[in-house]
């Protein structure tokens, strides 16, 4: 039997073993290259370490069963040595005995290599690991510092309370909203801060939120401030719950609409009103008419004369006004 056919025997004991990375015809060149090493050991002119270099050489193939060694070792002391007594007959009986040698190096190693690999993959996995945690670490806090810097800087009001009703966060458009202080706000019951009687239906939705009644609701409100003034509030909350459906907090948005409030109510009166007298004017009159309900009582009155009036003072009303 030559080197080559027992690769060819060493690769067939070897199938199943594992799925190797490898060609069968390139395995059967790496294994006839370290049957010749190991046959160089078994007479004599090389060490035993060659059992050593045949196992790491499998392993790196990615022969990694532990049925590897019990069908190699026996090939060793075996096939490998009996074609070593049939070709070199000056090896003598010594032969056996470097078998074993040989064989003993060959499971050393393969168990040195199997834990090299076992350990190179658990650092590979650990660094891996960690990699991705720092990655994620990273990008938690870039996106915090993100929330933090629109939370911070927006100019509308956030805020965020907890299960209990108290004020976990705000930002300073909300606390300008509502007239006090940010650094009062966290920490406090949300009745406290906004004022038990001032808070009306929007503390009844918010009880719903907690409760998981509701998801979110949208309202406006009107609050009064401590200094007297009030302001108009378009408010958003919304609950936010964990990966069981438990609600963990709740999130508010609020816009101020009191300038958007005036500027309605001024356009309002400047359509209903007459610019000179500021008394409603026809467009009023029909409005409040087609909503009055029946029976309905009008009176005309009728000024002999009041045309001639109004055409001189009134337009001199007019220019004294605008002019």
């Amino acid at each position: 039997m030559t080197a080559r056919e027992l690769a060819v025997c060493w690769a067939d004991a070897l199938d199943g073993a594992v799925a190797p990375t490898l060609t069968r015809d390139r395995i059967e060149e790496l294994l006839t290259e370290q049957v010749g090493q190991l046959l160089a050991a078994l007479r004599g002119t090389t060490g035993t370490e060659a059992g050593k270099y045949a196992a790491e050489s499998l392993v790196a193939a990615n022969y990694r069963d532990p049925a590897v060694a019990g069908r190699t070792i026996p090939l060793i002391c075996s096939e490998m040595a009996r074609h070593v007594q049939a070709t070199d007959p000056s090896a003598g009986d010594s032969v056996h005995d470097r078998a074993v040698l040989v064989a003993a190096e060959f499971a050393t190693g393969f168990t040195a290599a199997l834990r090299s690999v076992a350990l190179s993959e658990q650092e590979a996995t650990l660094a891996a690991a960690l990699a991705a945690a720092q990655e994620a670490e990273r990008r938690r806090e870039l996106s915090e510092a993100r929330f933090a810097a629109v939370f911070a800087g927006a100019s509308v009001g956030i805020g965020t309370v907890d299960i209990h009703g108290r004020v976990l966060e705000a930002n300073a458009a909300f606390a300008d909203m509502l007239g006090v202080d940010v650094r009062d706000m966290p920490g406090r019951p949300v009745a406290d801060v906004v004022g038990h009687a001032d808070i009306g239906d929007a503390y009844q939705r918010m009880t719903q939120l907690l409760t998981g009644s509701i998801d979110r609701f949208r309202m406006e409100l009107d609050h009064p401030r401590p200094d007297g003034t009030s302001t108009g509030i378009d408010l958003s909350m919304s609950a936010v719950r964990d990966h069981s459906g438990q609600v963990r907090f709740l999130i508010g948005v609020a816009v101020d609409v009191t300038e958007r409030r005036e500027l309605a109510a001024r356009l309002w009166y400047d359509a209903n009103h007459d610019e000179l007298t500021r008394l409603p004017n026809r467009g009023h009159f029909f409005d409040r008419l087609a909503v009055a309900t029946p029976p309905i009582g009008m009176a005309y009155l009728d000024l002999d004369g009041f045309k001639e009036v109004n055409d001189r003072w009134g337009i001199r009303s007019v220019t004294r006004c605008c002019g």
